[in-house]
């Protein structure tokens, strides 16, 4: 996330103050290659994902950066490949009720009996 906020800072200064195109487009050119090299790293999709669906200050994630810049050099990772597949297949856990999803049912419920009985653990 930090890499794509770098490469927000360089359009914006770009922007801003109109540096010379070509020596913005070999930092923006050597970043993207720092962060392909990054999201190759991960093999796990499950702490890809936790990377990839992060938001920043403006509410916004790493696919969000990924379309806006056109990264399509990261786009084309295989972890990318699989975290779009498993969204798409929508491999998510919808065999559960509201309930399971709730912090006041779950505290109520007690399943572990960790709020009875004087077993509280500091």
């Amino acid at each position: 996330m930090l890499g794509l906020k770098l490469y927000r800072l360089l359009d914006d200064l770009n922007q801003q103050f109109e540096c010379p195109k070509h020596a913005v487009d070999l930092l923006k050119l050597k970043l993207q290659r720092i962060l392909v090299d990054i999201v190759n790293v991960y093999f796990n999709l499950e702490d890809f994902t936790r990377v990839i669906e992060q938001k920043d200050y403006d509410g916004n994630d790493c696919l969000w950066y990924l379309m806006k810049f056109e990264l399509f050099e990261i786009i084309n990772c295989q972890i990318i490949d699989q975290y779009v597949q498993y969204k798409w297949n929508g491999k998510t856990n919808v065999n559960c009720s509201i309930m399971s999803y709730s912090t006041a049912y779950s505290l109520l419920n007690d399943p572990h009996g960790l709020y009875s009985g004087g077993k509280l653990y500091y």
